[in-house]
């Protein structure tokens, strides 16, 4: 008798365990919005290395690769890293956009 455990298939290659383009796409939205507020966080404590004290960013920058999941997925194809790169750039284009307006 044969005991298989979540994840184990004879049938599954490494090939079919990388994730497709709209998984890809799909984990890039959750990853974008995480991208953001680790760039505001990064910069914050970029400002912080420089004056007060050392290692924030890569302290910060440890954190938020805890924190993402969705960054492997997101990253593991083209249309993937395409998709998180247009949605930080339309949401501070939004931010922007709203300066103006009000």
């Amino acid at each position: 008798m044969v005991k298989l455990t979540i994840g184990d298939s004879p049938n599954i290659t490494d090939e079919d365990k990388q994730p497709n383009w709209a998984l890809s796409m799909a984990a890039a939205v959750p990853s974008g919005i995480l991208k953001i507020g680790e760039g505001v966080a990064t910069f914050g404590a970029a400002l912080l290395d420089l004056g007060i004290d050392k290692d924030r960013v890569e302290a910060v920058e440890e954190y938020f690769d805890r924190i993402n999941p969705f960054d492997e997925m997101a990253a593991s194809t083209g249309i993937g890293k395409l998709q998180n790169l247009l949605l930080t750039l339309v949401y501070l284009v939004v931010l922007h956009l709203k300066r103006q307006v009000v």
